[in-house]
C-alpha cells in the first residue's frame, strides 16, 4: 500500500469528521498570553510601555499598568482567528 507524505500529516495534525479529515484549529501560544476574554466576551488587553524604565514612572502609571482594557475591534477581529473557541464576541 502507498503512504503519501499527505497521509502522514492528516494523521499527526487533524481530526476525523465524518469520512475526511479536517486540520486542526490551533491556539497561538504568544497571543494566549497577551490577552484575555473577560465573562461577557470582551478581549481585554494590559496599557504598553511598561517594561523599560519604571522607576522613573509616576506610582498611578504603574498602578494602571495592571489593569486590563479593553482592545479595539480592529485588534479583536485579528486575534478572533488566532485563538479559535476562545469565546471572544
Amino acid at each position: 500500500m502507498h503512504c503519501s507524505v499527505y497521509d502522514t500529516i492528516a494523521l499527526d495534525s487533524s481530526v476525523k469528521r465524518g469520512d475526511t479529515f479536517v486540520p486542526k484549529m490551533k491556539t497561538h501560544k504568544s497571543t494566549r498570553k497577551r490577552f484575555k476574554v473577560s465573562g461577557t466576551g470582551k478581549l481585554m488587553r494590559p496599557k504598553g510601555s511598561m517594561n523599560h524604565l519604571r522607576r522613573k514612572k509616576k506610582p498611578r502609571t504603574l498602578r494602571m499598568a495592571t489593569q486590563y482594557f479593553e482592545s479595539p475591534d480592529g485588534e479583536r477581529k485579528r486575534v478572533k482567528s488566532l485563538l479559535p473557541g476562545a469565546g471572544i464576541k
